[in-house]
């Protein structure tokens, strides 16, 4: 059931539009079935696109339709669109939306309330098709757009239809385009044709033949739906035979308002009773939907009931009627525009200045600054103290809004130039550093403070321009030393510059800005700042952790953080930060079950703020840890999530990044076009940035993409510059050594390279914790699976069979054990069956390369999957032809030969020594090379597999 209220038609009817309520009707069919829809409904103003919507939805009987609408008067409230959800829902379910329910007032994630939405829209489409209509939602605020937007391209199999509803303006579409939907559907509606506008004027009650009518309104609106009716209504105007009829009378494209309308409005207004028309100037400056007693109040009009039936009838205001207290707002969005613009400047001034005690605190403010006549002072310096009392509390959307008004209202270049600097460092932080670049050249031309160097610093890193940013934000450190910035703001800085420098890879210097940032925190000791000394000083603790892990690995990074408690969900808000580098490291250290739950739980409770300048570290992360652990179908989902949010609220850096796991991911899954697709962007968005981190990823990608192809050169050509940064002493590289190790020394042994898969080995292969880590979980993780596994493949490599199956069998046991990375453990269980194939053990090879083929096949990795069913294919074509026990044994000499056979007799190693005349220790030499040879683990199996063999009758021992 709709909540838009009653717009006083008089009984006018919906006309025209069939071709549109066609198009709509089949993608509405298509949601019901189970695939979710996107319509893009844009047009100019007054088009009449909110009423195709809702002729459209009121004749769809058995769905659910749920309307929000955006407004220009809380366009900077974060959410402020989306909340209006929660008085339509069911109580159960807007209980399930509490970050949304407080993100207008409180800084909340839009990937949190993303994911939060998503489960609750979907629960209502299980019971029935959902429509979620987003009307104006050009002036909708910019959260709920980033939310709507991203939950649209994350829907599956949801019964839901999205209706996005935008004006254009007379340039073109331009508005729509910006809004982030990828629509299935997108119409742009034309005005009514003069056939139509007949049809409406008849219905008004004209007197003229519906062809004149229509012709003759045609001529006066060009087809534009508001302005005919207002020209309808209240009663249908004398029409009469005219020499302005246009000639044709087909549909007119996208009509755009024109100054005839104006005059229209301007008409309609002087035709009302002057209480009427004081109701409707207070709705153009109240805006949005609004008490009519309070209304009345504003403009001083006794009885507002009396007053507001006039404006029913002339179709000028919608009313809620049947709700406790009687709301208005204005008919459309233009009307009220039209309305504002023809007020006089003073009348204009006196009514916001009145509408201040009249609203809540927070819209006081934007009528104090409309009722300012030119710079003021004061009221500038009221703002920037409620920016700085809103940015302690983290609301630092709310706070950058009110810095911009203080600046429109600064009376002086200096003051102005301080104002916008602060406003582009909170959106930064606010999570809104995609939309600061407008203000670059500004900043650069401000005064050389500490501010400035840092405002540019962020500008710099929010494009990926790290060395740059690290540049800049060293100078504001050193400036802030000397032009009196304050303790809280001189260690913003120097955390700003820690993050930079960790980005870069530099464990020393990020452990010594977060040394010195939290030196200048102690002397922050505000009360009214305690929040951001909290989350700054989280910042800088975290940073100091991340750095030691830079410099020392994981597990020393880790034990920095041993303050966090052990349940990510019992820590505080400002521990955000922590727990995102606690599940980093942790991924890092081989814990990767554990690394996903903790970063599940911390994109989950993520926030504007000090945790901005992580961008979607944690996300990345995440995407590893899924991929690591096999759930390779939670790595796609959450790479979808974290793509379609990166536009928004990532930096630049974080688009080649995404790019590149999505890439290995496809890759994994052989969908070779969409990697290359990926790789492609991954590429096109690194050529802009001013460091190589990204190439770490790229070069992650295709050394998987390489490795699902069997492709070991292609793989060892992938990361040469991952080993050579490392080698130079990368920090990075070799803290993230796990990620790119296992492929580089894997394939090294398979293209011969084993001096070298060695060397590496031993350098850089993570050393396991002796002993359990803060909240780490238990053992070493996975570090212990990987390094068996290598072991082993180094020693294959070098002809060590002995040592290389003991290492494999080793290997199995740790994963079987519960120190797992399935990824890994799936390699191993594939280079395993190799090992055994090779060494003429056929049923054992078998076995491991089924299980290595399952382990794959259960992650969602076809592609890596195909080669391990490969290798069976083959070596069941082999059996056909060759036992391979039989092959195995060939390779004996005579008196191994000798000994194997006194063990298939089930004599003891003396018996076998006497029988032959050797010592006891000659026979266990010979049953050492057995062993190896035959990869088998002990006299049992050796047994089993000379009886087979004689059993069969193929082949018998060489003897050499």
């Amino acid at each position: 059931m709709r909540r838009d209220g009653i717009d006083g038609a008089g009984g006018l009817p919906f006309v025209g539009r069939r071709p549109q309520l066609a198009l709509m009707g089949a993608e509405a069919a298509l949601s019901a079935a189970g695939r979710p829809r996107v319509v893009l409904l844009e047009g100019p103003p007054g088009a009449g696109k909110r009423r195709l919507v809702e002729h459209f939805t009121g004749a769809l009987r058995d769905h659910r339709v749920l309307v929000v609408r955006g407004s220009e008067t809380a366009r900077d409230r974060p959410y402020a669109t989306l909340a209006q959800l929660l008085g339509q829902l069911p109580p159960a379910v807007a209980g399930r939306l509490p970050l949304l329910s407080t993100g207008v007032f409180s800084p909340v994630s839009p990937i949190a309330v993303n994911t939060e939405l998503m489960s609750a829209l979907g629960e209502l489409a299980a019971t029935a098709p959902l429509v979620l209509v987003l009307e104006e939602a050009h002036t909708a605020d910019e959260r709920s757009l980033d939310v709507v937007a991203s939950m649209t391209r994350r829907l599956t199999d949801q019964r839901i239809l999205t209706i996005v509803v935008a004006a254009t303006s007379a340039a073109g579409p331009a508005a729509a385009d910006d809004l982030g939907f990828a629509a299935d559907l997108r119409i742009t509606l034309g005005g009514l044709d003069a056939g139509e506008l007949g049809e409406l004027a008849v219905a008004a009650g004209s007197d003229a033949p519906a062809d004149r009518a229509g012709r003759w309104l045609h001529a006066r609106t060009g087809g534009n739906a508001l302005h005919a009716t207002l020209l309808l209504r209240p009663r249908p105007p004398r029409i009469d035979d005219t020499a302005d009829e246009p000639q044709a009378t087909g549909a007119t494209p996208a009509p755009a308002p024109s100054p005839a309308l104006a005059a229209t409005v301007a008409a309609r207004l002087a035709g009302l009773p002057g209480e009427s028309r004081l109701l409707l100037e207070g709705l153009a400056v109240l805006g949005g939907r609004v008490s009519l007693l309070r209304l009345g109040r504003l403009v001083a009009v006794s009885d507002p009931a009396g007053a507001l039936d006039p404006l029913l009838r002339a179709g000028l205001v919608r009313w809620w009627p049947g709700e406790p207290v009687t709301d208005v707002a204005p008919g459309h969005e233009l009307l009220r525009d039209l309305v504002y613009e023809g007020l006089a400047p003073d009348r204009r001034r006196r009514l916001h200045s009145r509408a201040v005690a009249l609203v809540d605190a927070g819209d006081a403010w934007a009528h104090r600054v409309a009722a300012a006549d030119g710079p003021d002072t004061s009221l500038a310096a009221e703002l920037a103290a409620a920016a700085r009392e809103e940015s302690a509390l983290g609301r630092l959307a709310t706070a950058a809004a009110y810095l911009s008004w203080a600046a429109d209202l600064a009376d002086g270049r200096e003051e102005r130039e301080r104002h916008l600097i602060g406003v582009v460092r909170l959106k930064f932080w606010a999570g809104e550093g995609h939309l600061v670049g407008r203000y670059r050249d500004l900043v650069a031309a401000a005064g050389p403070t500490a501010r400035r160097h840092e405002v540019l610093g962020l500008l710099a890193f929010a494009q990926g321009r790290v060395v740059q940013a690290r540049r800049h934000l060293t100078l504001a450190q050193d400036t802030a030393a000397t032009d009196g910035t304050g303790p809280l703001a001189a260690g913003r800085m120097i955390v700003e510059l820690g993050w930079v420098t960790a980005v870069l890879g530099l464990g020393e210097e990020t452990v010594r800005a977060a040394r010195d940032a939290l030196a200048a925190l102690r002397s922050a000791d505000d009360s009214h700042l305690t929040v951001l000394v909290r989350d700054t000083a989280a910042a800088a603790r975290s940073l100091d952790a991340y750095g030691h892990a830079l410099a020392s690995g994981a597990e020393a990074g880790l034990e920095r953080l041993a303050y966090l408690p052990a349940d990510a969900d019992q820590a505080d808000e400002a521990d955000v930060f922590g727990l995102t580098f606690r599940g980093m490291l942790n991924c890092l250290a081989g814990r990767v079950s554990v690394a996903a739950s903790e970063l599940s739980t911390v994109v989950r409770r993520s926030r504007p703020g000090t945790f901005q300048v992580l961008g979607l570290a944690g996300y990345v992360h995440l995407i590893v840890c899924h991929m690591l652990r096999g759930s390779w179908d939670r790595a796609e989902t959450e790479t979808e999530t974290a793509l379609s949010a990166v536009e928004a609220h990532g930096h630049a850096i974080d688009h080649a990044v995404l790019h590149s796991l999505a890439a290995a991911l496809a890759a994994g899954r052989g969908c070779d076009d969409s990697a290359q697709r990926h790789l492609a962007l991954a590429d096109a968005r690194s050529v802009s940035l001013d460091y190589r981190g990204p190439e770490f990823y790229l070069a992650l990608a295709r050394a998987l993409a390489a490795r699902a192809r069997d492709d070991a050169e292609g793989v060892l050509a992938a990361l040469a510059g991952v080993v050579d940064a490392a080698r130079r002493g990368n920090d990075c590289c070799r803290l993230y050594s796990l990620w790119w190790l296992p492929f580089f020394v894997d394939s090294a042994v398979s293209a011969g390279r084993v001096d070298q898969a060695r060397a590496l080995l031993d350098e850089f292969h993570p050393v396991p914790a002796s002993a359990q880590g803060p909240g780490a979980g238990t053992g070493t993780g996975g570090l212990e699976l990987v390094r068996l596994w290598l072991t082993a493949r180094v020693h294959e490599g070098e002809g060590a069979h002995t040592a290389a199956a003991a290492a494999y069998a080793r290997a199995a046991e740790t994963a079987a054990a519960g120190a797992d990375i399935p990824f890994y453990r799936g390699l191993m269980e594939q280079c395993h069956g190799r090992f055994l194939l090779g060494r003429g053990r056929h049923r054992s090879g078998v076995r491991e390369l089924s299980k290595s083929a399952a382990t794959f096949a259960a992650m969602g990795a076809p592609a890596f999957e195909r080669a391990s069913t490969a290798d069976l294919a083959k070596a069941r074509t082999r059996t056909t032809t060759t036992s391979p026990d039989a092959a195995a044994l060939t390779t004996l000499t005579t008196r191994e030969s000798d000994v194997a056979r006194g063990v298939a007799l089930g004599r003891t190693n003396r018996e076998i020594a006497e029988a032959l005349t050797i010592s006891v220790k000659t026979v266990e030499y010979h049953l050492a090379r057995i062993f190896a040879k035959l990869a088998v683990r002990d006299r049992r199996e050796l047994r089993d597999l000379v009886q087979r063999t004689a059993r069969s009758g193929t082949g018998a021992p060489r003897h050499t």
